[in-house]
């Protein structure tokens, strides 16, 4: 047999049903992430509506500001992930 029982809004927990994307990827570039590099990439993470995260040697960096990017220090051929 069911039995059902009232539950207060509160108690219900929201789940995250958004997609998770993440990538590993390999800087090529020769100077690893200067200004102009972190500025463009800056600029297309704000042309989405996403929280886009850059993590590289246990540190991170919110994509759409390019100041947190060049904190990031980011050399030629280190991994970075992104999501």
């Amino acid at each position: 047999m069911l039995e059902l029982a009232a539950v207060s809004a509160s108690s219900i927990k929201a789940i995250d049903t958004s997609p998770r994307i993440e990538r590993e990827i390999e800087v090529l570039l020769v100077n690893g992430f200067h200004a102009r590099p972190a500025a463009r990439i800056a600029n297309v993470a704000k042309k989405y509506d996403a929280d886009i995260v850059i993590v590289t040697r246990g540190r991170r960096a919110k994509a759409k500001s390019p100041t947190t990017i060049l904190a990031l220090g980011v050399q030629h051929r280190e991994r970075i992930r992104l999501f």
